[in-house]
């Protein structure tokens, strides 16, 4: 009588953490819907398949029977890429995109040579996280020449979440290429670390941009904006433009405008914005976004000063002379007078002849 052959598996630890890494990838798909996350959703996809398939792997013993996974290491580059630059400036999916795709591409036809393709996809990783640090890094200068609300768009917490990820990747990397001769022992531990790394990294993402929907509203950087070219005589002429330019800001309290951008600035004096841009850069020695700030604050201050706030809170106040919100508003206080909002009145209200 023949016996029936039931497939050898087995269930570790790392087998469960790489279950839940899955479950994180489908529910972020599932609960991240703006524009802006598409690229994260990808990432979410590619991650989530490449983790089912090493999961598949470890459970039922599986070997080269499934190689195709390695072709991953060389997908979740162009997935980080794809979802910094879709954050960064959300554009509509384009063909020539899945030419970062090429190398995986090529790599199918070398399965045979499993450990060839994780050494490109260890170098491939490596270089797109230097590529999304330095995107990150051109974003944060664009939005402080280009908004006054740069801190309600700043990206380092995601800049650190990928530091992260991406460390913890390279670790898993070292991992994939020193697999043949490392002990099994070390293998599981390493796996355990590196997918318990991933579980919580993603999971705050996907959290923290569920919960802040905001962030971005519908503002999107333009795609052509660079530094005006330096023009003769450059501190003289752009010190007379920005007094001039101060001047109408002031009479006309254009910096009130709540969410002001370089662009309705222009709209507001028929400047063009690189003008602008050169003017409060060179001759206001600041960016665009500090000085608005810091008219704000100056703004602030006075109606404190002056109590001519009618009992108002500290947070209306603050969103009345044009602050985007209280964490930015704290940010921007605490950066330029170094005491957040409360101590600063409450020193004020302490000094002699104060009621």
């Amino acid at each position: 009588m023949n016996k029936i052959m039931m497939p050898e598996y087995t269930f570790s630890i790392a087998s469960i953490i790489k279950l839940l890494l899955v479950f994180n990838c489908v529910y972020g798909c599932l609960l991240l819907n703006r524009p802006r996350y598409t690229g994260l959703k990808w990432l979410l996809l590619i991650a989530g398949l490449a983790t089912t398939l090493d999961l598949t792997q470890n459970v039922f013993n599986l070997h080269q029977e499934l190689a195709i996974a390695t072709v991953f290491t060389l997908i979740l580059g162009p997935g980080y890429y794809w979802f910094i630059k879709g954050l960064i400036s959300p554009v509509k999916f384009q063909w020539q995109n899945l030419k970062h795709l090429l190398p995986a591409i090529i790599a199918l036809f070398i399965l045979n040579q499993p450990q060839i393709v994780i050494a490109f996809g260890t170098l491939s990783q490596l270089a797109y996280g230097y590529v999304i640090l330095r995107l990150i890094k051109n974003y944060h200068k664009a939005i402080q020449s280009e908004t006054s609300f740069a801190e309600s768009l700043n990206l380092n917490w995601v800049k650190y979440a990928m530091v992260v990820l991406i460390l913890s990747i390279v670790f898993d990397l070292i991992r994939l290429n020193l697999q043949p001769v490392i002990p099994n022992d070390i293998n599981e531990v390493s796996q355990i670390i590196s997918n318990g790394i991933a579980v919580i990294v993603t999971s705050f993402l996907v959290i923290k941009l569920n919960q802040l929907p905001e962030i971005f509203s519908d503002f999107s950087l333009p795609q052509d904006a660079q530094a005006p070219a330096e023009q003769p005589v450059a501190d003289a002429l752009a010190e007379d433009m920005f007094q001039q330019l101060h001047q109408q800001i002031m009479e006309q309290r254009w910096f009130l405008t709540p969410r002001l951008t370089l662009r309705m600035l222009s709209e507001l004096t028929g400047l063009g914005e690189k003008d602008i841009s050169w003017a409060i850069n060179t001759g206001g020695s600041a960016s665009f976004n500090d000085y608005i700030n810091k008219l704000r604050l100056t703004e602030f201050t006075q109606r404190f000063e002056q109590k001519n706030h009618n009992q108002m809170s500290i947070l209306d106040v603050a969103l009345d002379c044009g602050f985007n919100s209280k964490s930015s508003f704290n940010l921007v206080f605490k950066r330029e007078l170094g005491v957040t909002p409360s101590q600063y009145l409450k020193t004020r209200n302490s000094e002699p002849g104060r009621t």
